[in-house]
């Protein structure tokens, strides 16, 4: 369930996710002018909770682990608070054997965070980004669309399943009077971290009959149009201009 965690911090031919890299060495080969965090620059704006600053007991290694995940499932809204606190210390060498300061130092980022995630959903609309990707998604289905929601870590994850699921809906395309389903559209978790961290967000778009890749991306971006974004295509990706990601937490 969590192994998409530990590929934040461990591409193919990187480091495993015990030895993250600093996200000030990622924002400094970005160029990015400044440490990231979750949309804001670090040197800007009001300063993390001295809970959060804290180090803790863990090793540094370990801490950045720990405290990635925390904020990238609490944002990202998907997980419930006890999955999220299972993830973070699946990340531990000793696992649930960790010592009981660690379980609660972990416990007291997590409630710090969900406490402003909380306070932060008080003053959001009423339909925010998620939803309102949700319902482009359904409009797509109905016209034989089939499409994907965060369904893997990384895209090639998230294809793997949408196609999977593309399979079936062939199959079921095979009884009278039924349509082939045109095509498939899907975002990734890796999508979702991007957009948290203040990155593009872009919707992939993928035919099943090479020749028919323009009418696929425009049906679908007139839905996302109609949700409420403003698409910007990028070859086979429609990437969602000045995107914000927004999701309602399980907690």
């Amino acid at each position: 369930m969590f192994e998409f965690l530990k590929k934040i911090f461990s591409r193919e031919g990187q480091a495993d996710p015990t030895r993250p890299r600093p996200r000030a060495e990622t924002a400094a080969a970005q160029g990015g002018g400044g440490v990231r965090e979750y949309g804001r620059r670090v040197d800007q704006g009001p300063p993390l909770p001295a809970s959060i600053r804290a180090e803790g007991p863990l090793e540094a290694q370990e801490r950045d682990f720990v405290l990635k995940t925390l904020r990238m499932m609490v944002w990202a809204g998907f997980d419930t608070r006890k999955d999220i606190l299972a993830a973070a210390l699946a990340g531990l060498s000793e696992g649930e054997d960790a010592p009981y300061d660690s379980k609660l130092w972990i416990t007291a980022q997590l409630d710090q965070m969900i406490a402003e995630k909380k306070s932060a959903e008080t003053a959001w609309p009423a339909l925010v980004e998620y939803d309102r990707l949700e319902a482009a998604f359904e409009a797509l289905a109905d016209q034989g669309v089939v499409t994907a929601s965060a369904a893997g870590y990384s895209r090639e994850e998230a294809r793997a399943e949408v196609w999977a699921d593309y399979g079936e809906a062939r199959s079921a395309a095979r009884k009278p009077g039924a349509r082939p389903a045109p095509g498939v559209a899907f975002y990734a978790l890796s999508d979702v971290e991007s957009a948290i961290d203040g990155g593009p967000f872009a919707v992939s778009v993928e035919t099943a009959v090479r020749g028919d890749e323009a009418d696929l991306a425009a049906r679908v971006a007139r839905a996302l149009a109609a949700a409420g974004f403003s698409v910007i295509a990028e070859g086979g990706r429609l990437r969602l201009r000045d995107f914000v990601w927004r999701k309602r937490s399980p907690f």
